[in-house]
């Protein structure tokens, strides 16, 4: 005859670990969201730092100015048929700096080396917004005109943007982008120097020489020139990811 030991309340296995493993997960999640460490709160924190949105400076006479906020924009290819299986047509960016997933999370504005890509959020925020600026050895006041062909400085945006310079230099084995093995571009903590000179020429190369010296119009083509290499830049297709490097190759962007 069979003696029934245990009914279905008796707990069985391990029961206990089971119980504690839970209330450390659920113990673990509280304490996280109070620290705001959760990763639905770090995105939200996101959109009040590094994807602030800001606002464009405003030309009131069609030219762009020193001191202006403006966006550096590569258009979208014009012809949008998909021939090969494996690329897509180009699609349109921005001018973006970009920063480590380690430090996204928990930095409160750009900081120290940051690298630069091409986005395609194109909507202005405090990752692909800069300033004009003079060289030190212009000292341009704020709101005259750029000129084609005229030395100046890309800075981010002060607060959020951490106020770095975009700079760029020639190649070399030690130095140089991790995929098109082409120029580095970065933006960095440091003093305007010929590293950080940069200048626009007109995209009409039959017309180059004649608009030398005259004031850049805003939302228009042109060529976007560093001076120390004499190298255009343009965003180069790369299939692993969102956004893409940057690599100097015969480009235009369009100031926004």
């Amino acid at each position: 005859m069979s003696v029934r030991t245990y009914n279905r309340s008796v707990r069985v296995g391990n029961w206990i670990e089971d119980i504690c493993l839970e209330e450390d997960t659920v113990k673990d999640h509280l304490e996280r969201r109070e620290r705001g460490e959760l990763l639905i709160q770090k995105a939200s924190k996101l959109q009040g730092t590094i994807l602030k949105k800001t606002d464009l400076s405003v030309s009131v006479d069609g030219f762009v100015h020193f001191g202006d906020h403006v966006m550096l924009m590569n258009e979208e290819a014009q012809d949008q048929v998909v021939t090969q299986t494996d690329i897509e047509p180009r699609q349109a960016n921005a001018l973006s700096v970009s920063m480590s997933e380690s430090k996204m999370h928990e930095a409160l504005k750009f900081s120290g080396k940051c690298d630069v890509s091409s986005s395609k959020h194109l909507e202005p925020n405090a990752r692909n917004t800069f300033v004009i600026c003079s060289t030190l050895s212009e000292g341009v006041p704020l709101g005259t005109p750029l000129v084609y062909g005229q030395h100046f400085c890309l800075r981010t945006l002060p607060g959020i943007g951490g106020d770095l310079m975009l700079q760029s230099d020639i190649a070399t084995f030690q130095q140089s982008a991790k995929k098109s093995r082409k120029q580095l571009l970065s933006c960095v903590e440091e003093t305007p120097s010929y590293l950080t000179h940069w200048k626009i020429l007109s995209f009409d190369p039959q017309i180059r020489m004649e608009t030398e010296g005259s004031p850049v119009p805003a939302n228009q083509k042109i060529i976007f020139n560093h001076c120390k290499p004499i190298r255009t830049f343009v965003s180069s297709v790369t299939l692993w990811s969102v956004e893409t490097s940057i690599r100097p190759v015969h480009p235009f962007y369009r100031v926004a």
